[in-house]
């Protein structure tokens, strides 16, 4: 196992896993600096994509940790950044990060035409609500993919 993940076991997983906000209240600095720990070994995102074979994804929550993956993955020719799903959607017009953000319905049209493969969640408090709510509204738990899986799972 690399030493990376047994770190923080508690947050790396193979699948998503529900984690207590108290939990993530604990984690989330150590998550940041995991980010800057890659950026500084050149440890690129797009080699978790391409690992996994996913070039279309879409990011989940406007925040520090989806310009993180925007910026990471804007100059890669094999992955692609749709655009990013909030919430809040209408609280954002025009672009953040260089994306275009809409609500988490245009997303799951997006999906069921098969536009994008994947859906990243980047919202450390909220995943369980998020990932629960997208199995409601028809994406399978395959293809959904949280941010922590992302950054802990760099070779």
């Amino acid at each position: 196992m690399n030493n990376d993940k047994a770190i923080f076991p508690e947050v790396w997983s193979p699948k998503c896993t529900y984690i207590t906000k108290d939990e993530k209240y604990k984690y989330y600095y150590p998550i940041v600096i995991k980010c800057f720990d890659n950026v500084i070994q050149n440890k690129k995102t797009s080699a978790f994509f391409k690992g996994i074979g996913v070039k279309s994804i879409v990011l989940y929550a406007v925040n520090e940790l989806s310009k993180y993956l925007c910026f990471d993955i804007e100059n890669e020719s094999d992955i692609c950044v749709n655009y990013i799903c909030d919430k809040n959607a209408d609280k954002f017009p025009g672009t953040i990060y260089g994306k275009r953000i809409f609500d988490i319905s245009y997303f799951c049209n997006d999906y069921k035409n098969s536009n994008v493969e994947k859906i990243v969640i980047c919202n450390l408090l909220y995943e369980n609500e998020i990932v629960q709510d997208l199995i409601e509204r028809g994406v399978l738990l395959e293809d959904i993919i949280l941010f922590p899986n992302v950054i802990y799972n760099l070779e």
